[in-house]
């Protein structure tokens, strides 16, 4: 288990508005805050880094995050509720630091995070070879 590991949120999408809201969209940063409340309240995430980017890719598909660490596979999620999802991801990132690759077979995930998977990537390999 990766003593430290980054999970990555997508804050750039915002909400769908009319016109006439002057009112300033907030999704990105109320999705960080609602994750990082989320991530300090679990004591098995306490290695948990959590950066921001304005985008992750997949915009079809809102609210997106991925994690990492050296030597283990990444995985990109998106389509979650930020306000009412965030301990779904919580149970994810759990599951996932058990997985000694970071490789979450479907059936341990979250049945609501298994169509959501965007994409994987393999950990980085060193130049001599090891991941």
């Amino acid at each position: 288990m990766p003593k430290t590991f980054t999970l990555h949120l997508c804050v750039g999408c915002m909400p769908a508005r009319s016109a006439s809201d002057d009112s300033p969209a907030v999704e990105g940063q109320a999705w960080h805050d609602v994750l990082r409340s989320a991530v300090e309240d679990a004591p098995g995430l306490s290695g948990c880094r959590i950066q921001s980017f304005s985008c992750l890719g997949g915009c079809g598909s809102r609210s997106r995050f991925s994690v990492s660490a050296p030597g283990r596979w990444s995985i990109l999620f998106g389509g979650i509720e930020a306000g009412t999802e965030s301990q779904m991801v919580v149970a994810f990132l759990e599951t996932w630091l058990e997985c000694p690759d970071g490789i979450v077979p479907k059936f341990r995930r979250p049945a609501a995070l298994t169509r959501r998977l965007l994409g994987r990537v393999p950990p980085m390999i060193s130049g001599d070879g090891h991941a």
